[in-house]
């Protein structure tokens, strides 16, 4: 063998190397993408109306809307919610 197959051979094995790690280099990044992303409502147990004192307008991550009483929005949550809505994620302000 010539130095010159090695090297072919090095480079093969490397982009095999590269070809098989590909899929979870995607994974990764769909995973770290998602994270970045607001969970929707499903997914959290999310309802529209309070938990006894607990709601929406009254958790530390619900950002209201134009309104004093209207909907607004949340720092987790996906989509619009109304202040009198609730999930499992309740943090009071």
């Amino acid at each position: 063998m010539t130095s010159r197959d090695l090297t072919r051979r090095r480079l093969l094995q490397r982009a095999g190397l590269a070809v098989a790690a590909a899929p979870a280099a995607v994974a990764l990044a769909t995973s770290t993408a998602s994270a970045a992303g607001k969970t929707p409502k499903a997914d959290v147990g999310y309802q529209f109306t309070p938990k006894g004192d607990q709601h929406c307008g009254a958790c530390a991550s619900f950002i209201p809307g134009d309104s004093a009483q209207g909907a607004g929005t949340c720092k987790i949550v996906d989509g619009v919610i109304p202040q009198n809505g609730w999930c499992p994620l309740f943090s009071k302000r």
